[in-house]
């Protein structure tokens, strides 16, 4: 994305760009990059690498460009995708850092940061898997938790996995709205899983 953008960024006003690539994401991104414009901030911003795409929409609105995407195999011993590919990762290796500043796009007001990085993800989503994460730390220190905790470090547990089966929906149905059904089903799936299900022997 960034190479398309640097392309863009060095391109004559009114030009036809001819972008020959081998990513199969960009060029179904510009595909719908009209599809794109017409979403609110709120929804773009839920579409990997927004920022960028933001910027690639703005380069070609300023400088009236016109964008034409060509396909091409990659590894197929093509000698220009091939040197391309050289000159890519020698860049990487060597070449100033490219620094967007991305609130000088129209619509875009402010961008989180982390560490002095731009965030360049949904900060809704960034945010919420924070959260998570702190609370599913504190959750691992309880004095209860601590085999978790240990079998956690040691990388013998898969949460992955684990959370999907805590938290699967048993029908398609189930995702559409409040079923106390499927509530009933997870929470005895919880109470299994820490050890608090009331059977016999826990309530004496």
């Amino acid at each position: 994305m960034l190479a398309c953008l640097t392309i863009l960024l060095v391109a004559p006003a009114k030009a036809k760009v001819t972008i020959f690539t081998d990513s199969e994401a960009i060029i179904k991104g510009m595909v719908k990059f009209k599809e794109f414009m017409q979403l609110s901030v709120r929804k773009r911003e839920k579409i990997p690498n927004f920022p960028i795409w933001m910027t690639i929409a703005h380069v070609i609105e300023v400088l009236k460009l016109q964008v034409v995407m060509t396909k091409v195999k990659a590894h197929s011993s093509n000698r220009l995708n091939d040197r391309t590919d050289q000159i890519a990762k020698a860049a990487a290796r060597s070449a100033i850092r490219l620094n967007l500043n991305y609130t000088r796009l129209p619509d875009v007001n402010l961008m989180l940061t982390c560490d002095y990085l731009l965030i360049e993800a949904s900060s809704r989503r960034c945010i919420k898997q924070m959260q998570e994460a702190k609370n599913f730390h504190q959750y691992l220190q309880l004095h209860r938790n601590n085999d978790l905790n240990t079998l956690t470090k040691l990388q013998h547990i898969n949460w992955s996995s684990t959370s999907f089966m805590l938290n699967c929906n048993f029908t398609d149905k189930d995702c559409a709205f409040t079923s106390f059904a499927q509530h009933q089903k997870r929470t005895f799936k919880y109470k299994i899983f820490s050890d608090e299900l009331p059977t016999l022997v826990r309530l004496k």
